[in-house]
Formats: C-alpha cells, sequence, structure tokens
C-alpha cells in the first residue's frame, strides 16, 4: 500500500514501533549496495541516488518538521495502514529508527531541499509469500499530500526501481496496496508491476481491522517495459 499519502504501508510501520506487527527485516536481510556511502548524520549506510526532480538520500534528524508535517495528516497513514502521528515525539521515535537502517530512503525536493516523502525497500512477508528469483524486496512508499497529482511519486519508484535492478543486485520486487487506494493503483501500474493476487483479509491496520492486499511483482526481466511511458 504505498508510503501513500498516495499510499504504500512499508517505511512507517517498523515492528519496533507497532506492537504485535510482523518485523520487517527477515533474518537473511543484507545490506543493498553501498553501505556507508550515503551517511550524513544518520542514515545507517543508506546511499543516494537522483531522479529529475528528487534526491533519495539518507534520512537525518533535521528532517523532523517535514517528517512530523506529512506523518500528522489523517488523508496519509490510514491509506497504508498506520495511524497518522499524534505528536512531534512519536514522528521523533519512528524517524530515529530510519536513521539505523539501510533501507529507507527521504524523498528530498531538489527545488528547496525539503523532505516530502519516504520510500523503503524491505525483506517484507511478501516477499515470502511471493518469491520471485534470486533476491527480492518489498517496496513501500509515502508522498505529502501537498505533493500528490504531480508526477513524482511513479518518478521516485521508477529511480528506486532502477537503483534496486541496476546497481544493487536485486532481482525483483514486490509491492501491495488495498483496494481502496486508487492512487497507490496508479503508483504501481505505472511503474508496471505485474498484478499477482488479491489477499482477503490478510492485514491487520493499526486499529486491528483486517484489510484486503492487492499484490504485483516485478522482475529485472520484465523491468525496462515499465520504464516506457
Amino acid at each position: 500500500m504505498a508510503h501513500r499519502h498516495l499510499l504504500y504501508r512499508n517505511p512507517h510501520r517498523r515492528a519496533d514501533f507497532f506492537a504485535g506487527q510482523q518485523k520487517i527485516h527477515g533474518p537473511e536481510h543484507r545490506p543493498l549496495v553501498g553501505a556507508g556511502r550515503g551517511k550524513r548524520k544518520g542514515g545507517a549506510g543508506v546511499e543516494s541516488f537522483e531522479t529529475e526532480r528528487l534526491l533519495l538520500r539518507a534520512w537525518r534528524p533535521e528532517d523532523l518538521d517535514d517528517f512530523y508535517a506529512y506523518c500528522k495528516d489523517p488523508a496519509v497513514g490510514p491509506n497504508a495502514g498506520w495511524k497518522p502521528h499524534e505528536n512531534k515525539e512519536e514522528s521523533r521515535r519512528i524517524l530515529r529508527s530510519f536513521l539505523q537502517n539501510d533501507d529507507t530512503w527521504a524523498l528530498e525536493l531538489k527545488e528547496n531541499g525539503r523532505a516530502v516523502g519516504s520510500l523503503g525497500m524491505h525483506r517484507g512477508r511478501l516477499c515470502g509469500l511471493f518469491p520471485g528469483p534470486g533476491e527480492g524486496r518489498e517496496i513501500g512508499y509515502a508522498l505529502s499530500r501537498a505533493w500528490w497529482g504531480r508526477g513524482l511519486m511513479p518518478e521516485a519508484v521508477r529511480g528506486a526501481m532502477d537503483f534496486a535492478f541496476r546497481k544493487a543486485g536485486l532481482e525483483y520486487l514486490v509491492v501491495a496496496h488495498f483496494p481502496s487506494n486508487a492512487r497507490s493503483k496508479r503508483v504501481i501500474e505505472k511503474c508496471g508491476f505485474r498484478y499477482l493476487k488479491t489477499l482477503h483479509g490478510s492485514y491487520a491496520d493499526y486499529r486491528g481491522v483486517k484489510r484486503d492486499e492487492v499484490v504485483y511483482r516485478i522482475t529485472k526481466e520484465e523491468y525496462p517495459a515499465g520504464r516506457a511511458g
């Protein structure tokens, strides 16, 4: 369900902060390429990469205000299964977790240097349910509502796909959205992911409500087709 504001479901839903949820990282997790090279005041080895309008980079402590600004928005988190942040301290706790991992990027607008969203590539449970050839990741994303409708999320996801397949050595990516999340569905389809299956009542959101998940996957071999259009 994509880090959505748009929304997929991952970066904000880490087990350290949401009791009872399955851990994002499995025991076989290995660092993505570039450990240590994107590290600036935090970010455990996140390697930066760019798209036309965005810099995808490690989160920093000074991003707190930007992070809280979109995480408190009730139009964002619930579409991805996580609750809106109630206060800045809650955002600070979750931001600290991002600073300790190597698989969550801030989406920084080049035009003003503001962090307007996040994107993660995790060894999530969908990788176990729908394994592809070789090593893969579950991708998740979120975007501030102020920047919806401008094509930023497809741009970020395509950039992440390029990084995953051409630099990080991954063989597939898997993603999911709630049936009600039309924005995330459009992002996923624009980026060339192939529909796999709808899982019924498989995802318990922050209220404990069981939600359906629409699951997609793209492999390294299929990836060039997703770049067109």
